[in-house]
């Protein structure tokens, strides 16, 4: 069986200001990579205080983004890129574990009893006695699980922006040499 490929993410300027870009609600990947372009793909223009999205119309002339959509890019901006300064493999870096904390505590809040999956069957074979126990229990395994594989996709996104490459061996998904 072939080995199906990944779209491989590139960790460049310009796919920076896409993934952040596509943070704000109704922006997917077209208006994202327009954006990108307004800003000549240039991460230093894009997160700069004076962003001007006074231009970004289409072709009729209307505006691309409505003030909220602006609003919200700039919030994106103040939350995930903290020293414009750095090179962009380190704030490739940074926005990567912003990203995983920032959702992990998302994970945290919205997580409630009734969307913890509770077997019955497990809780009698485990033999648990009271409510707290069977609560802990399927709380920690949905959170941990979560966690866990979120935390795998960001250690990827790190080595790959960190040097590593995509993998031709069947089983393995980056390669560091």
């Amino acid at each position: 069986m072939k080995r199906k490929k990944k779209r491989k993410m590139q960790y460049n300027e310009e796919h920076l200001i896409v993934f952040l870009s596509k943070k704000v609600k109704n922006i997917g990947d077209t208006t994202a990579k327009a954006i990108a372009e307004y800003f000549d793909s240039s991460v230093v223009k894009f997160s700069s205080l004076e962003s001007n999205f006074e231009h970004f119309k289409n072709s009729s002339g209307k505006p691309k983004l409505s003030n909220a959509q602006i609003r919200e890019i700039k919030d994106v901006i103040n939350m995930y890129i903290k020293d414009i300064s750095q090179p962009i493999n380190n704030l490739w870096i940074s926005v990567l574990i912003r990203d995983f904390v920032r959702h992990s505590i998302d994970e945290l809040q919205r997580t409630q009893l009734e969307n913890l999956l509770i077997n019955p069957f497990l809780v009698k074979s485990f033999g648990f006695d009271d409510h707290k126990e069977v609560v802990t229990f399927y709380f920690y395994q949905k959170i941990t699980r979560s966690i866990v594989t979120s935390w795998g996709f960001t250690v990827e996104g790190l080595l790959l922006c960190s040097g590593a490459e995509y993998s031709d061996i069947s089983g393995f998904d980056v390669k560091v040499e």
